[in-house]
């Protein structure tokens, strides 16, 4: 894969500094870097934030991020366990917030914070946690449905976006990026969608040969990809305005 795709998407998009999630993703990360432990509220927003994302555009969920706060008590989990799951599906259908799969999100929403819970009380909190192992080894820990810690309602692309919540650096492996670092367009992954260790392996080659963050890799991709932003290499791609498709496999079909 040539690396130099990621330098000409930047400069397209205006730079890292200008995209979407650079404040948000990018202070996360530098913030663990710096030595930040997170809270165990700010795990559970973290968690939340990741499933409001599943299968539908994150355009729609940002102008009300705030009113989503107070929803949640801003996060205070306390509260949020004494709340019935009823009042978060409601409030969060009342401001356009849900997904197809909202209902099952807030009916297991305390589930899986009692399986936080267990998990901060082995490790000593939520943070250590997440910091004990690789983060590859707790997004399978936390997605398979053998695990004892399984996260409800949470597949591996939904785990690496909590863990991206907390600071942790890593790429989510969405259909974007999926479709992206497929053997049909800019990688090599193995079908015309590639699999999520395909997106992550291939993610990691490029940090490694860039010296980018991997936030920034899936930044950049995902914005030239979602709906709402560039929408460029979407599933039906305008080729013909893309800036990349010299190194693209579908361009040289």
């Amino acid at each position: 894969m040539n690396k130099h795709f990621l330098d000409i998407l930047e400069d397209y998009l205006g730079g890292v500094e200008s995209l979407e999630n650079y404040g948000d993703l990018g202070k996360k990360v530098l913030d663990r870097k710096a030595g930040k432990e997170f809270s165990f509220d700010e795990h559970l927003k973290g968690m939340v934030y990741a499933l409001l994302t599943n299968q539908t555009q994150w355009s729609r969920i940002e102008p009300n991020i705030e009113k989503i706060n107070e929803l949640f008590f801003n996060f205070n989990t306390e509260k949020v366990k004494a709340t019935d799951y009823l009042y978060f599906e409601k409030g969060l259908r009342d401001l356009k917030c849900g997904n197809i799969s909202i209902h099952k999100q807030m009916e297991t929403l305390h589930e899986n914070i009692k399986t936080m819970e267990k998990l901060a009380a082995k490790y000593g909190s939520m943070d250590k946690y997440v910091t004990s192992k690789s983060a590859y080894f707790i997004v399978k820990e936390l997605s398979n449905n053998n695990s004892e810690y399984k996260l409800k309602c949470m597949g591996e692309a939904l785990v690496w976006e909590y863990l991206r919540n907390v600071g942790i650096d890593g790429v989510k492996p969405d259909t974007h990026l999926r479709r992206f670092f497929s053997s049909d367009r800019m990688g090599n992954g193995s079908s015309p969608l590639a699999t999520e260790d395909e997106v992550i392996e291939q993610a990691n080659q490029l940090a490694k040969s860039t010296g980018k963050e991997l936030w920034e890799i899936d930044d950049i991709i995902w914005e030239y990809c979602a709906d709402g932003y560039e929408e460029i290499c979407t599933d039906d791609p305008l080729c013909e305005e893309c800036v990349i498709s010299e190194f693209c496999h579908k361009h040289k079909k």
